[in-house]
């Protein structure tokens, strides 16, 4: 089982997270540091919007390569949430590049 808590930044979901694992013994997967891409810089002074989304969709194929099967796990991010603030913060054609690599995902 795959549990997933959506929100805005900054909103306590990471925090959540560690103690529902904490409490119940369940697998926190946590930010994991990427080779390829650094963390985004967030809030108004964000100047690749593109960037940002795609490391965090990274995170989430990241995630997903640590479940194993039959486990309970936990994450502070999903996949839907790539793509709700890709909606809001990426032009059309970038949003439909971000839309394309998660449909091919499922």
């Amino acid at each position: 089982m795959y549990v997933v808590l959506d929100g805005v930044h900054g909103i306590g979901k990471t925090t959540i997270c560690r103690e529902l694992g904490k409490r119940n013994g369940i697998k926190v997967l946590p930010e994991i540091k990427d080779v390829i891409l650094p963390p985004p810089v967030l809030g108004p002074q964000s100047s690749d919007k593109l960037k940002s989304q795609l490391w965090f969709l990274r995170q989430m194929i990241l995630k997903n390569e640590k479940i194993t099967n039959g486990s309970i796990v936990v994450s502070d991010r999903g996949i839907t949430s790539v793509l709700l603030y890709s909606k809001v913060l990426l032009d059309e054609y970038e949003f439909e590049l971000v839309k394309t690599i998660v449909n091919s995902l499922n």
